[in-house]
């Protein structure tokens, strides 16, 4: 998992954002890290990479608002089924 982490980000063109991934105590428990870069046709894309314990999970888009805003239901319905 760390291998392919380490090999997305350095495909990057430009790092957007990068720091830990914190828990609802402020535990770090990954990391995150959202970037863009250039595919096979030159067109940008954006991800966003976010490592949990041994998990690596990956969005990527052609619109990093897109991307954003995916995470972001994502992060909400996780927390709404450990409830």
């Amino acid at each position: 998992m760390k291998q392919a982490f380490e090999a997305r980000i350095k495909e990057a063109t430009k790092i957007i954002d990068q720091g830990p991934l914190l828990n609802g105590e402020g535990h770090v428990i990954g990391q995150r890290v959202v970037f863009e870069f250039a595919d096979k046709d030159q067109k940008t894309a954006s991800v966003i990479l976010v490592t949990d314990g041994n998990k690596l999970r990956v969005i990527q888009s052609v619109s990093l608002d897109d991307a954003l805003e995916f995470e972001k239901q994502a992060n909400k319905k996780g927390a709404e089924k450990k409830r």
